[in-house]
């Protein structure tokens, strides 16, 4: 049962934060639309470095341990159809969107800040 509450609590702070990202946004109000291309590139930026960084890296362990264990490794498929989910929006949504001829600039900015805000995060808990 600990494990289901565990994972109750961290899927109700998954949707607290998704909640809570949208609030900024909200009130810049008409000031989003100029920032537009920086917060899509942003999202590229922090999407892609998770997929890679906390999502894909693991899986490679996590298949060697199930192999050795023997055991039935849900948890690796389960990464990878995430990783390929962000990865696909990525591509498919956010990049058309953001990098137009008009907004490459705050598009790739916002891609930097998000990449190095992932991994700087990734390396400060130690993923």
């Amino acid at each position: 049962m600990g494990d289901v509450a565990l994972l109750a609590g961290a899927a109700a702070l998954t949707a607290l934060a998704t909640g809570l990202g949208a609030v900024p946004v909200f009130l810049l109000g008409a000031r989003a639309e100029a920032l537009r291309p920086f917060l899509w590139g942003l999202a590229i930026g922090l999407m892609g470095a998770a997929s890679f960084v906390g999502l894909t890296q693991p899986v490679g362990a996590l298949v060697a341990y199930a192999l050795v264990e023997q055991s039935k490794a849900l948890l690796p498929v389960s990464f990878g159809f995430a990783a390929g989910a962000m990865l696909a929006l990525i591509a498919a949504e956010l990049v058309p969107a953001a990098y137009r001829r008009s907004t490459w600039r705050p598009a790739a900015t916002g891609t930097a800040f998000g990449a190095g805000a992932m991994l700087a995060l990734s390396a400060a808990l130690g993923v």
